[in-house]
C-alpha cells in the first residue's frame, strides 16, 4: 500500500541546490518512491552560534511504499552519501532531511536507531525525531515551530492536518506569522522567572511577549518537569539543565525567522 509522506530538505554547505536536486533523485531512483511535488528554495537564518552561514531549506510531497523505519535509514544514507556529518548540534552540514509525517497518522514506531533525541527540545540531542531507544517519531515533532521547514511545506500540502495538534500546515504556519510570539514558562518559580528574564533580554516586545497560563499561546516552554514522550501536549518544549536557555532562544529564532524564497515557481511538479 502506498503512503504520501513530506520530507524537509536543509543544508548550508557546498552547493545546496545540487544536492537537493541529488538526493530527491536518489529517493526517486528507488522504485518504491515517487516525486508527487517540490517546493521553491527558501533561504533562511542559521540557528545557532555554531550554525555557520545562511541555509536552503526546501520540502518536497512523495508517495512511497515502506515502513517510516526503513524510509528514515533511507534518507540517513542519502545524507551521509551527500557529506552530511554529526559531530556539531546546530553545526554547518551538506544536507538534512527530515521526515515530516508519514501519511495522516500520530506514531512512536520502534526499531534500531543510531541518534538520541527524546521531545524534550534540543539541547544535545542531534535528531529530534528519534527517542533513545532508537523509536522514531512522526509526525516530526519540532515541524510545528519552525518557519524554515513551514514555508516550503506550505507551499506543497497546505491542507494536511497534524493528528496531535489538529491544525493544518497552513494553520501552524499562521501562527507563527502574527507578532508577537505569545510564550508561556511553566515549571519552578525561580527557573521560569530566569528564562523569562533571559527571553526579554534577547528579544524585543515586538517579537515574544510572555503569557499567563490563561492566555492563549504559540508556545509553551515547561522548565524541569517530565515530559511524556508517548503523548507530549501540544505545542510544548521541555527544558532542563545549563543550556535551558540557548534552546529556548534558538526555538524562538526559528519561529520567528522569515525565510526568504530563491525564485523559481511555486511547487514544481
Amino acid at each position: 500500500m502506498s503512503t504520501t509522506i513530506a520530507i524537509a530538505l536543509g543544508g548550508n554547505l557546498g552547493n545546496v541546490p545540487e544536492t537537493f536536486d541529488r538526493a530527491l533523485h536518489s529517493l526517486t531512483d528507488h522504485p518504491g518512491i515517487q516525486l508527487i511535488r517540490r517546493s521553491r528554495n527558501f533561504r533562511t537564518r542559521a540557528i545557532g552560534s555554531q550554525a555557520g552561514d545562511d541555509y536552503i531549506n526546501a520540502a518536497a510531497l512523495l508517495q512511497v511504499h515502506c515502513t517510516p523505519q526503513v524510509l528514515l535509514n533511507g534518507l540517513q544514507q542519502i545524507e551521509a552519501d551527500c557529506g552530511r556529518t554529526r559531530t556539531l548540534h546546530w553545526g554547518p552540514r551538506t544536507l538534512d532531511l527530515d521526515l515530516l509525517r508519514f501519511g495522516d497518522v500520530q506514531m512512536v514506531e520502534h526499531g534500531p536507531g543510531r541518534e538520541q533525541n527524546g521531545n524534550r527540545g534540543e539541547t544535545d540531542r542531534p535528531n529530534p525525531q528519534q527517542t533513545e531507544s532508537g523509536s522514531l517519531i512522526v509526525p516530526h515533532p519540532a515541524c510545528w515551530y519552525r518557519r524554515f521547514v513551514l514555508d516550503p511545506w506550505y507551499e506543497i500540502d497546505p491542507e494536511w492536518n497534524h493528528p496531535l495538534l489538529r491544525e493544518t500546515v497552513r494553520e501552524m504556519r499562521g501562527r507563527l506569522v502574527s507578532r508577537p510570539i505569545r510564550v508561556l514558562i511553566t515549571g519552578p518559580l525561580a527557573r521560569t522567572n530566569q528564562l523569562s528574564a533571559g527571553l526579554q533580554r534577547t528579544f524585543s516586545s515586538r517579537e515574544i511577549g510572555i503569557v499567563p497560563a490563561s492566555s492563549p499561546r504559540e508556545i509553551e516552554f515547561h522548565v524541569d518537569e517530565e515530559n511524556p514522550l508517548e503523548n507530549p501536549p501540544p505545542r510544548s518544549v521541555f527544558l532542563d539543565g545549563p543550556d535551558m536557555r540557548e534552546t529556548a532562544t534558538q526555538i524562538l529564532r526559528a519561529m520567528l525567522d522569515v525565510p526568504q524564497p530563491i525564485g523559481g515557481v511555486e511547487a514544481r511538479n
